[in-house]
């Protein structure tokens, strides 16, 4: 679904060929991500009005959204798909490559990313938006100076928090542990939308988009039942990725998927959920 066209250091240029339409997820986040869109398409007009975040903001009609929840419910493919609506390149950085074990590297490294995107900005012919996938340990919470790594953990953030106070243009950012953030966080951001485990409907709709029309099925495979376990969108995606390998692996005359290869692979993937929740599952 996405063309990636350049590599260059800390970051990637990637053109969206994802759309919203193209996203499973339930009604409500789908509501509030095209209220997302419209502030993306009203941030140049909202620049020419003068209108600033907050009083102490540089910058104008700048956008910043954060995706925050569990794990694998589409935070990522939602990002790329607010880029395809309006039309724009994405910028992408992955956080665990600006954080470096180096002294004063994590925050040079984060100077550079702004540097470089307001570069490309102004070679590009598009719009551009930046975005900051896995941000946790980003976003979390500043510590008390104890050790030297403390201060330019403390260091980078400032920094980041500096940069996004005056940034200009569409920023989003993803994590999966909201409760870790900084409090400085919040007001930073105009839209933060939550992403959960799927409500049933929603499930459905993944299993049937996620089990290809070429898979063998027995004739007792029920999606609806399957559909009742509370699964994200990428835990349905690893049970039937497991369920399909284990019916590769037998002789060829019985080759086909039945309904408990998915309810082993249902339950293998709540075995594997780190932290010991059965209920509602990631990956």
């Amino acid at each position: 679904n996405l063309e990636s066209v350049r590599m260059k250091g800390l970051y990637e240029i990637i053109i969206p060929k994802v759309k919203l339409e193209n996203v499973i997820l339930d009604d409500n986040v789908k509501n509030e991500l095209m209220g997302a869109v419209d502030l993306t398409k009203a941030a140049e007009i909202m620049k020419e009005w003068g209108v600033k975040p907050n009083l102490a903001s540089s910058s104008y009609g700048s956008v910043k959204i954060l995706l925050y929840g569990a794990s694998g419910t589409g935070k990522t493919i939602t990002a790329q798909a607010l880029a395809g609506e309006a039309n724009a390149e994405l910028f992408k950085v992955d956080a665990s490559n600006l954080v470096s074990s180096w002294v004063g590297e994590s925050s040079k490294n984060v100077k550079r990313v702004f540097r470089e995107f307001y570069n490309y900005v102004r070679q590009s012919n598009k719009r551009v938006f930046l975005f900051i996938n896995e941000a946790d340990q980003l976003l979390s919470a500043r510590g008390a100076v104890v050790q030297a790594a403390d201060k330019e953990y403390n260091q980078m953030q400032n920094i980041l928090l500096e940069e996004l106070e005056n940034f200009e243009g569409v920023f989003i950012a993803t994590t999966n542990l909201p409760d870790i953030l900084d409090s400085a966080w919040n007001r930073r951001f105009n839209v933060k939308i939550k992403f959960d485990i799927p409500k049933y409907e929603t499930r459905i709709k993944l299993w049937k988009a996620h089990i290809s029309d070429k898979m063998p099925l027995s004739s007792d495979v029920n999606i609806e039942k399957l559909a009742e376990y509370e699964l994200s969108g990428g835990s349905i995606a690893n049970v039937i990725y497991n369920a399909a390998r284990r019916a590769a692996l037998r002789d060829e005359k019985q080759r086909i998927i039945t309904q408990q290869d998915f309810l082993e692979g249902i339950q293998q993937e709540l075995k594997s959920h780190l932290g010991g929740r059965n209920v509602k599952v990631g990956f």
